[in-house]
């Protein structure tokens, strides 16, 4: 039998986050072998970026290597405009990237200052 590609699978813990207080997203690359089994592509080099037009959002850290525990939160003083957090990985020659939607909880209130 021919040998199966190497193949790299980015994997997050979630697809969507409503931030209100900070919350974690992990994110880990693996890599799959000939034999199909996934193991820790611990040389992956993760990078987090948001999509443009979004606001109001924090996250850190921005990049990491091999699995990444991201926190999220929302900026003090900013109105968030909801999108993707974006996480790119490039590993092996090889680059892929997932997102994450982010929306404002509920319990966002917007506060007009005169």
């Amino acid at each position: 039998p021919t040998p199966r590609p190497i193949r790299y699978i980015l994997q997050l813990s979630v697809k969507r986050l409503e931030i209100q207080e900070p919350k974690e997203l992990a994110i880990a690359v693996w890599q799959v072998g000939e034999d199909g089994v996934p193991k820790p592509a611990s040389g992956a080099a993760i990078q987090l970026s948001l999509a443009p037009g979004v606001t109001g959002f924090a996250y850190a850290p921005p990049a990491g290597t091999g699995q990444v525990s991201c926190t999220v939160s929302l900026l003090p003083d900013k109105t968030p405009t909801p999108g993707k957090l974006m996480i790119n990985a490039s590993v092996g020659g090889s680059q892929i990237s997932e997102s994450v939607n982010l929306t404002a909880g509920q319990g966002y209130e917007m506060r007009f200052v005169e």
